[in-house]
């Protein structure tokens, strides 16, 4: 009995020369062909050109600038009732009785103090680098912030690092 081999193996193919190359087409057996570089060869050569010379400043060939929408914009102050309905960290903006959005947070954003971790009771205690714990966040972040923060994201170019 004989099985069929294949003419090259995986192992094979990955060993070929730099200049070889296996082509596979659809429908076609695959070809063995040497590699072609078109910058070094001499049928070619003349196709190639010099890469372009930049020159400095604005390009010719740039887009214009599109305006700016929000830029411009100032940021609008804050209604005392949000703000008041904020501080508390709940925000009910709309009652759950008439089907309005109600916000809740989920978990606690406040890290408990563990007293034990303040004061270590050994000498060798000092040298433990486990002491990396998060810092506490703020219960409520400012809204006038968080606005800030968006608008600074929409215009990467306005100078604001985020």
């Amino acid at each position: 009995q004989e099985t069929a081999r294949p003419l090259l193996t995986p192992g094979e193919v990955m060993q070929l020369p730099p200049d070889e190359a296996v082509v596979m087409v659809s429908s076609v057996a695959p070809i063995k062909a040497k590699k072609l570089r078109y910058y070094a060869d001499a049928n070619f050569k003349r196709r190639v050109l010099p890469p372009p010379a930049l020159a400095d400043g604005q390009y010719a060939d740039a887009p214009p600038l599109r305006p700016d929408d929000w830029s411009g914009l100032a940021i609008p102050s804050v209604p005392a009732a949000l703000a008041a309905a904020s501080a508390d960290g709940l925000e009910n903006l709309g009652s759950a009785d008439d089907g309005g959005p109600r916000r809740q947070p989920e978990l606690s954003e406040t890290v408990a103090y563990d007293s034990e971790l303040a004061a270590p009771t050994a000498d060798l205690a000092l040298l433990d680098d486990d002491d990396d714990l998060p810092l506490p966040l703020p219960r409520q972040l400012d809204p006038a912030m968080q606005r800030s923060a968006r608008l600074a994201s929409l215009d990467p170019n306005d100078g604001i690092e985020l």
